[in-house]
């Protein structure tokens, strides 16, 4: 099964030590380029965890959102955009 996560997602996972539930339990997790950026940026996180670092180079799929200008147009955050989106408006993704 595929899920996307935004940033907040990853990050509590991380917190509590259980990020590689949501690869044991969906297999399929991804993410937003602009969600990558904000997780290695550590905006939420202040550190950048090293399991972030280190499921994001091995199982974490990063994607590209195809239609920029269609998700800059809805004036939420662009992971809370992808986040809800992304099976519903596959225009979005590359």
């Amino acid at each position: 099964m595929l899920i996307t996560c935004d940033t907040n997602t990853i990050i509590d996972f991380s917190k509590i030590n259980h990020l590689y539930l949501l690869k044991d339990i969906f297999n399929n997790v991804m993410i937003a380029n602009e969600v990558k950026e904000e997780l290695l940026a550590g905006e939420e996180t202040g550190t950048g965890e090293s399991d972030i670092i280190k499921a994001m180079n091995e199982w974490i799929k990063v994607k590209e959102v195809k239609n920029k200008l269609a998700l800059e147009s809805l004036k939420i955050h662009i992971g809370e955009v992808l986040f809800c989106t992304w099976k519903q408006t596959p225009i979005f993704w590359q």
